[in-house]
Formats: C-alpha cells, structure tokens, sequence
C-alpha cells in the first residue's frame, strides 16, 4: 500500500491519496520450490512452491493457479511416474504443496514441477533428487503364523503376517507395503509356491495352496531394494 502526496512549487498539497500495488501474474523463471531429499519409505514426500511475479513479489496463491502446477515424480530405478497432487498450502503466504507418497522399498526419486501457462509447460529450477529409505522391520517382533495344521491337497491355506516397525515398534498398516512382502511355500515333495499377499487389518493375509502331499513351510521375507529381501523368522 502507497501514499501518494503531491508538491506544488514546493508545498505539499494536503490532500493525499492511497494506492494499493498488487503483484502480477505467476512467472515460473521466479518461482521458488523446495523439496525434501530424503523421505522414509511409504510416507509423503513433499515440495513447497512460492510463485513470485517478474519483479519477485509474492503472488497470493489460488486453486485456479494450483491447477497450473503439474508434479512429476519419477522412480529412477526403473522410470516409473509416482502420481503427484498441487495443493494450496494453508501455512506459506502465496505458497502451494506438491505431495506424493513413496515407495515401499529403497528408492532415488527424481522430482520437479512444471508450470503451465499459455499451453506452455516450464519447469521450474532444477530437479531435485530424492532418497527413500526402506522400513527396517523388527525380526524378532514381527510374526507369522497360519490358521490351519493341516488341509487337503487343492485347499486354499491362510496365514497371517504382522510386520513390526523397527524404530516405532508399530505394527505397519499401510496397505501399500504389501509389494515389500514376499511370502513362498516350500513342500517335502519338493513343491514350491509364491503366496498371495493382501492388506488385513493391521497385518497382511498370506493365501495360497498346494498340489503335492507333504510337509509345508512358509518362508516371508521384505524388501528393503529393488531386489534384496531379509526373511522374517
């Protein structure tokens, strides 16, 4: 906000007038992100956006600018694209967040935002790489345990596995860490097969089922890589 006073012959006119200077457009060469580098696995990872006009000002943030904004994150590993969502922050004046949750396993993420505008898409700064670490479980706290001793040949067989967080001591619930479990049947007869692995209720469901008559051990093992798993006793 400005006064504006005005000087004639060198005396100030005492009548004055206010003027009230609002900041243009959203320009992405002068708009601001940070991300953070390092997020745990399966949380949210986050980048804050500050639009700035060409002359650097603040530009009071909308929904209809949040739209512009497109996130894009994506798995280094392998190239997939994690699905991003642009919000209008509650907390940063002229501020918006880009939110996407991160795998289950060890990860490097490359992340960045464009800004659309005229049909035009710009990125704004550079890419920022990103560092998921895995969910270290307690070996000795998670469990597994079936309900059945014993089932016919061709029975669907159930078990259950809770998987203990190592630095919170919770059980994990996220439905997505399911694609960090692995769980295979070992037979006598020499039969081996993979296990289906769902989300339950705080814990996660093992379902499969064996051809051959023998004895059966279920193995369970988590990732903490792309590839490498530790077994859970």
């Amino acid at each position: 906000i400005y006064t504006v006073t005005v000087e004639v012959l060198d005396e100030r006119m005492q009548s004055t007038s206010t003027l009230r200077l609002l900041s243009g457009p959203v320009v992405a060469t002068y708009t601001e992100i940070s991300c953070l580098d390092r997020v745990p696995a399966l949380s949210m990872g986050k980048c804050t956006i500050t639009g700035r006009d060409k002359y650097r000002n603040i530009v009071p943030s909308t929904q209809v600018v949040a739209q512009s904004f497109i996130g894009v994150v994506v798995d280094a590993s392998n190239g997939n694209r994690i699905g991003a969502r642009v919000s209008v922050s509650s907390t940063i004046a002229g501020g918006y967040e880009m939110m996407y949750r991160a795998p289950e396993r060890d990860a490097s993420l490359k992340t960045s935002v464009l800004y659309r505008s005229n049909g035009v898409s710009t990125r704004i700064q550079d890419i920022t790489n990103v560092t998921v670490t895995a969910i270290s479980l307690d070996e000795k706290m998670s469990t597994v345990s079936c309900f059945q001793k014993s089932a016919v040949a061709g029975d669907s067989i159930s078990c259950t596995i809770l998987a203990i967080n190592n630095v919170t001591k919770e059980a994990i619930a996220e439905a997505a860490y399911a694609r960090a479990l692995q769980a295979e049947a070992k037979s006598s007869s020499g039969e081996r097969v993979l296990g289906e692995i769902v989300p339950g209720q705080g814990d996660f469901m093992v379902n499969f089922a064996m051809m051959k008559t023998g004895t059966v051990s279920l193995f369970v093992k988590y990732r903490v890589c792309r590839s490498f798993f530790f077994y859970i006793p």
